[in-house]
């Protein structure tokens, strides 16, 4: 990019090792020494006020499928008027609608393990009735699963946004395109 410098250093994951307000002010150091611009989180949920100066977005999962931090993040945007970004926007992939009650899993799949919490128990059940939704919405608007899901986010947020979705071919680029210029 021939710059010297980053827009945005976001920071994945908070390890712990250093004390959150330790973090903010090495990177509150960083943009005064002209390295960042600005800077954002991942997955912390606690902030200490007043918020760093430089501190500009976070990042959480939320989807429709995950609907346990909307109430943090509308503080964090509302009251802070930081940027979100989603990640997990669809659910680990169980919104894209590619599964029902039979799916079974090999052990090399990584959704077979618990922490894809999304495809286990009662979560599972719950993700499936949320499809069947889903699907009686892309009937109506002919969209797509992802669309809709990603869709849902852009409108139910209304914030400053990023929407995060994994990309595995050019063709998932073109859906999630088609997330954009309407509303449920």
């Amino acid at each position: 990019l021939n710059t010297e410098y980053l827009d945005l250093y976001q920071v994945h994951y908070h390890d712990k090792k250093i004390p959150l307000e330790e973090l903010f002010e090495i990177l509150e150091n960083k943009c005064n020494e002209g390295k960042i611009i600005s800077y954002g989180v991942s997955n912390i949920h606690e902030f200490t006020e007043p918020l760093p100066p430089n501190l500009v977005s976070f990042s959480m999962e939320y989807s429709l499928s995950n609907r346990e931090n909307e109430t943090v993040v509308r503080s964090l945007v509302d009251k802070h008027g930081l940027s979100f970004l989603s990640w997990g926007s669809l659910g680990q992939g169980i919104l894209s609608g590619g599964y029902d009650k039979n799916t079974v899993f090999s052990d090399a799949d990584r959704r077979s393990r618990p922490v894809y919490r999304n495809f286990h128990g009662n979560k599972f059940l719950h993700n499936l009735e949320i499809i069947k939704i889903m699907k009686n919405i892309s009937e109506e608007n002919g969209r797509s699963l992802p669309q809709i899901a990603i869709r849902w986010i852009l409108d139910n947020l209304k914030s400053k946004m990023s929407v995060l979705v994994g990309i595995k071919c050019p063709a998932d680029i073109e859906s999630a395109l088609g997330a954009f210029e309407w509303q449920l």
